[in-house]
């Protein structure tokens, strides 16, 4: 199969301890190779929210279960159907398996143009992805995803305050 570029998205997940805000798991029997180039969060608090910092982390996961399905965003219309064994959800169990790949501090206060606090800097474009490998001619790989092999992004803090946007930018191959 050529490469083919994907985005599983979910716009505005609330926060909660110990909650896998999206993850994505390679199935076994794809039959593809899936390789995560870019992971990207957004804080979508729209009212105001008295926010707190959430430690947030990007893990490896062995299985996922439950949660909502997240269907994929074709960057090609031509490009074929994921395999239904490549599966990602908001909000269900991950199986997490080895160490934290990447862990952060994100404020879950709304953003604020006028607040000029360093807070709001998590909201532009090239300071919002917490893994991005760049493309062909990078010397970061990707996070590859094997059968049986996935990723979530976790909330691990507890809070409930404030939303978040998270996207995985992936190919199959």
């Amino acid at each position: 199969m050529a490469l083919q570029t994907y985005t599983f998205a979910y716009w505005g997940e609330q926060f909660a301890n110990n909650k896998s805000m999206l993850a994505l798991l390679n199935g076994v029997g794809s039959g593809v190779v899936a390789k995560v180039w870019r992971v990207l969060l957004l804080n979508s608090s729209l009212t105001t929210v008295t926010g707190v910092i959430a430690a947030i982390s990007l893990r490896p996961l062995s299985g996922l279960s439950a949660g909502t399905a997240v269907t994929a965003i074709k960057h090609d219309s031509n490009n074929a159907n994921v395999p239904a064994q490549v599966v990602c959800s908001r909000g269900g169990t991950a199986t997490e398996v080895g160490t934290t790949l990447r862990r952060i501090a994100w404020s879950t206060d709304e953003p604020a143009v006028s607040s000029a606090t360093s807070d709001e800097l998590q909201n532009l474009v090239p300071l919002n992805y917490i893994w991005d490998a760049g493309y062909g001619d990078a010397n970061v790989q990707p996070l590859t995803l094997r059968e049986g092999e996935g990723i979530s992004v976790k909330c691990e803090t507890s809070t409930t305050a404030g939303y978040l946007d998270v996207a995985f930018e992936v190919t199959l191959e």
